[in-house]
């Protein structure tokens, strides 16, 4: 470069990417319906955390570059809806799950009712998604779960996936690079 002359580089600009992902507390229209009336369970949200960089601050939403992905399952039940999350990023990599589990059942109306996944629809989700890494989370934090970690942990053993699974206990951090 001849002397005097500058050159400005345009460097990555980090960014986080937050997407809304589809969660429910109860499965069928029916039930959904009467919760429109009773309230016993409220809305829920999961969320895709996508962490990466932009070419340059001025690029669009299409130049993004994901390093790194988490999805956050929010307190749902295995619904059909899900099935529309996995295809939305089928081919990318999804690294982190963190799952919300316990088996909540209401007992009424009769018979009761599952509003949270429990060890068996956890393992089915892990199954769908497929993350490199899972952690629960949640399925202890009210007497009214159904569905005890030992559960799941028994679960994934059985389905030969524990290595897919990592369990924190409260206070406990997991670290990602």
């Amino acid at each position: 470069m001849p002397d005097l002359r500058s050159h400005v580089q345009t460097l990555k600009t980090p960014a986080l990417k937050v997407t809304a992902m589809p969660a429910k507390h109860v499965s069928s229209q029916l039930a959904a319906s009467l919760n429109f009336f009773v309230q016993a369970a409220p809305p829920v949200t999961g969320w895709m955390l996508e962490l990466g960089y932009f070419p340059h601050p001025s690029a669009i939403n299409d130049a993004f570059d994901c390093e790194y992905r988490i999805y956050i399952t929010g307190d749902t039940l295995l619904v059909d809806e899900l099935e529309e999350m996995r295809a939305r990023y089928a081919g990318k990599r999804i690294d982190l799950m963190i799952m919300h589990l316990g088996g909540t059942i209401l007992p009424e109306p009769h018979p009761p009712s599952l509003v949270s996944m429990d060890a068996s629809q956890g393992l089915q989700l892990l199954q769908l998604i497929r993350p490199d890494i899972t952690i629960p989370i949640h399925y202890d934090d009210y007497d009214i779960f159904k569905s005890p970690l030992k559960e799941f942990k028994d679960t994934v053993k059985n389905a030969g996936l524990e290595a897919k699974v990592v369990y924190l206990e409260r206070g406990e951090e997991y670290g990602f690079k």
